[in-house]
């Protein structure tokens, strides 16, 4: 995913990624703009990845990439194809505001983003 025409004073981030099946059931693949802070997230953890499926995502240069390896058998037609749609949001914000949805969501996407203390006194740089 590239944002293309952004302005230089905006910066992207992914917040979320889903695989929606035929029957509409959505299954989580990513979501590294969790709030934790919200009732009912408490107990999960901001990812940019999913490791059941070898799903690893993040930043090069401007864009965001995404692999996985994934085998679905189950629901197959006739030619043993099977299909999904994947659904991913982005938010927009200005690079300058350290506290934006676009940098909480950088960081589960960036190795060694943070200093040892784990508080990001080391802010994602927003050239990723």
């Amino acid at each position: 995913m590239r944002a293309t025409e952004l302005r230089d004073s905006y910066t992207f981030a992914v917040t979320q990624c889903s695989v929606i099946t035929d029957d509409e059931t959505r299954i989580m693949l990513m979501n590294p703009g969790l709030d934790v802070t919200e009732n009912g997230n408490e107990d999960l953890l901001p990812s940019c990845g999913l490791d059941a499926i070898g799903l690893q995502g993040g930043y090069n240069g401007p864009n965001f990439n995404f692999q996985h390896i994934l085998f679905h058998l189950n629901g197959a037609d006739e030619n043993g194809m099977s299909s999904f749609k994947l659904d991913c949001t982005a938010e927009i914000c200005d690079k300058d505001d350290v506290d934006s949805i676009c940098r909480r969501s950088k960081l589960p996407c960036v190795p060694n983003s943070l200093h040892k203390n784990g508080h990001g006194d080391n802010p994602v740089s927003d050239e990723q």
